[in-house]
């Protein structure tokens, strides 16, 4: 025995998955804690009473209360992601009376089951990049690790943090959608033989595609652009000289399944559906200012995105140079789909940072699929070190905003609003009109009739003209 050879047991995969996930949970979770009681505002309320109520469609918005009659209009986006945004609701009103104010309690409850949509996403992502029994020991880990320090990173920046926490759909329903598409996509690259992989690719396209138009646009382009890109590619002569076929055979599938989502979505709401491509249409004629001008309004919010979308560029382009076969078609659509859904966002006037989560987690999936398949070693370890910095810097934010619950800041948020919301309704009361207030606060006083402030004095004064009511102007009590 003592010329034996030591045979060393490989590491058991589930339970270092377990480990890392328990350290990423308990970070994900600690980190949000601080930003759970965040208060609802404005818009906010339409989705607090879409979760909680479970309004019923196509008229999702929630737009006015008079003599206690609710008034509902379309909300000019596909119905399916609204019912999908109701499902945490199902749990939620376990403990709640129908009819009930939606509260700050209520919020808080609902920021906590928002963020699983992005929790679940990262899980599936994790599981998909474990490596397998085929990998080299040193290498399969080796990347792992630096996707999961990637992904934890990622967990952990302010952006990700309030997105996930939100009550409108970007950063719960839109990640959740796009980061289910990535992560099948990771999946099906590591198993291009499987056909429940090429399955799930199709089903998770098909929810994809249920959607923001915006959505499916993008990942139809990316597609096309992915596509164009390999046909170059054929020509190199470091390359193989085909496409590889797994590549066409998963581009087709998504398209299927993207396809058969707007169809499915048409189907059960044709009116939001088409009021969204109209929407769609006003956008792109909305606009105003320059390129530079709106790229550099959004730089400080979205240098994230931009940085994991560089990444993954780089590591795109260094795998062309490589000799064998392009295992990065998978990689480049995600690549192309984070591109996308960023760029028809970044280069416009309309501005809101929660617009920007499905590109986020897009392109968090292109920089991982790369990472865990074609990355050079060096790579590798340059990867997990900018990751724990970056990491380090997130939960430094993430402390001056515990400091700052701490001091109070919540309380003093709320107070004001409160206070701006009963100057309103005060002075509605002794000039006999119809206050504009935020949704957010009138499913909290369900006896106040009110006008959604989010539509303008303008809209206001459209709607309560057939009923013979005025609006309250806002701006009187601010002179």
């Amino acid at each position: 025995m003592k010329n034996s050879p030591i045979h060393k047991p490989a590491p058991q995969p589930f339970p270092i998955w377990l480990a890392v996930i328990t350290v990423i949970t308990a970070l994900f979770f600690g980190a949000r804690s601080y930003y759970w009681s965040e208060p609802a505002v404005d818009e906010d309320g339409i989705f607090a009473k879409i979760i909680m109520d479970h309004t019923k469609g196509p008229t999702y918005i929630f737009l006015a209360r008079i003599s206690h009659r609710e008034s509902y209009i379309y909300i000019a986006h596909p119905g399916i992601i609204y019912e999908v945004l109701k499902t945490p609701g199902f749990i939620l009103n376990m403990n709640r009376h129908k009819g009930d104010p939606i509260d700050q309690r209520t919020v808080v409850s609902m920021r906590i089951a928002m963020s699983m949509f992005q929790y679940t996403v990262i899980l599936l992502l994790l599981w998909a990049v474990i490596p397998r029994s085929k990998d080299p020991r040193l290498r399969g880990w080796l990347s792992f690790g630096a996707c999961a320090c990637l992904i934890l990173a990622w967990t952990l920046a302010p952006q990700s943090i309030i997105s996930s926490l939100d009550l409108q759909i970007d950063g719960t329903v839109g990640v959740l959608m796009v980061g289910l598409l990535g992560a099948a996509v990771v999946l099906a690259s590591r198993r291009p033989d499987s056909k429940s992989g090429l399955c799930l690719v199709f089903l998770t396209a098909g929810f994809c595609g249920c959607g923001k138009t915006t959505w499916t646009l993008s990942v139809i382009a990316a597609l096309g652009l992915s596509g164009l890109c390999l046909l170059a590619l054929r020509f190199r002569a470091r390359n193989n000289p085909r496409m590889p076929p797994q590549a066409g055979a998963v581009y087709s599938i998504i398209a299927a399944g993207t396809v058969l989502g707007n169809v499915i979505s048409y189907g059960f709401d044709p009116e939001n559906y088409r009021r969204s491509l109209d929407r769609l249409v006003s956008f792109a004629g909305s606009q105003t200012g320059t390129v530079v001008e709106n790229v550099m309004q959004k730089l400080p919010t979205i240098w994230p995105i931009l940085a994991l979308l560089i990444m993954a560029a780089a590591m795109l382009a260094y795998d062309s140079f490589r000799k064998g076969s392009m295992a990065g078609a998978h990689s480049l659509f995600l690549f192309f789909l984070g591109f996308f859904l960023t760029t028809h966002l970044i280069v416009g006037s309309w501005y809101f940072p929660r617009y920007f989560a499905p590109a986020s987690i897009a392109a968090l999936t292109a920089a991982v699929s790369l990472l865990d398949r074609r990355a050079p070693r060096s790579a590798l370890w340059a990867a997990a070190a900018l990751s724990v910095v970056a990491g380090i810097l997130a939960l430094h934010v993430v402390h001056e905003r515990a400091v700052a619950v701490r001091e109070g800041s919540i309380a003093q948020k709320i107070a004001a609003i409160n206070a701006d919301n009963m100057r309103r309704i005060d002075y509605s009361k002794s000039h006999g009109c119809t206050p504009l207030l935020g949704v957010a606060y009138a499913v909290e006083h369900v006896s106040e009739d009110f006008v959604a402030n989010s539509g303008g004095l303008e809209g206001a004064r459209a709607f309560l003209a057939p009923l013979g009511r005025t609006p309250c102007d806002p701006s009187i009590l601010y002179r």
